[in-house]
């Protein structure tokens, strides 16, 4: 199961490359003669420097668009902004143009559906391997959001599993990736192995949770949602991160 797991989250890492950066990763790395200049490519998703403000560090590339590949290079926010686009601040669909020119919206399960339907259906194999019940529940329903665009009954049942020894948390998720708007969500993945002997040292606190947030010396106003006392408190070892989660 953790072998397809991670089946799955490479191709979530592959899908990150192509929200990021243009060129076809194989062509673009290929084209990189010095082994190191190629593994810092690498890291970074393209060739620009992510702990430096995105500065070019091959100097034949331009400067990262802030809106990354989620929209036309040529879009400008005010453009976007008149625009009266369905799914306008989507988290799950890429803006382009039509035949016309004009504006239009592309859900990731469309755009995507090769990457996505092989993802699927590696989830769902791994949800048959699965002890835990709840875990292969939730496998099947993200394999079923991935295909829809819906991912909330799958993030509920993932929220809900409590005993699973393995976890994955795959899909599009945050927004980071969108620095022009921040609607659009990345693709990412973690697959993680929990650590059964420190999640159960960690346990005890989590009913001090709401006692503890009521002591935070900010203002009440920031203390409105109060977590339960039966909140999860784990320790989990990473054995894979793909796409956005690496960044």
């Amino acid at each position: 199961m953790l072998a397809l797991l991670i089946d799955a989250s490479k191709i979530m890492d592959d899908l990150f490359w192509k929200q990021a950066f243009s060129q076809d990763k194989k062509a673009f790395l290929a084209s990189i003669n010095e082994e190191k200049i190629r593994r810092f490519a690498e890291i970074n998703y393209g060739p620009w420097d992510r702990l430096d403000g995105d500065k070019v560090f091959l100097t034949q590339n331009n400067a990262k668009a802030h809106g990354a590949e989620f929209y036309p290079k040529d879009m400008t926010k005010e453009e976007f902004e008149k625009s009266m686009l369905t799914e306008k601040n989507g988290l799950y669909s890429i803006i382009s143009r039509n035949d016309d020119g004009q504006l239009m919206t592309i859900a990731y399960s469309e755009i995507y559906s090769d990457e996505i339907n092989r993802a699927a259906a590696i989830l769902e194999k791994a949800s048959t391997f699965a002890e835990d019940k709840e875990f292969a529940n939730y496998l099947n329903m993200r394999a079923d959001a991935l295909r829809t665009d819906e991912y909330q009954a799958s993030d509920l049942a993932w929220m809900d599993m409590k005993n699973n020894p393995i976890d994955v948390v795959i899909g599009p998720i945050e927004t980071y990736e969108d620095q022009l708007f921040g609607y659009r969500a990345a693709f990412e993945a973690y697959v993680l192995i929990k650590d059964l002997s420190w999640s159960d040292k960690l346990a005890k606190y989590a009913q001090y949770l709401p006692e503890l947030q009521k002591e935070l010396p900010v203002s009440k106003k920031y203390k409105a949602e109060v977590p339960g006392s039966d909140a999860d408190l784990n320790a989990y070892d990473v054995i894979y991160y793909g796409g956005h989660s690496n960044v």
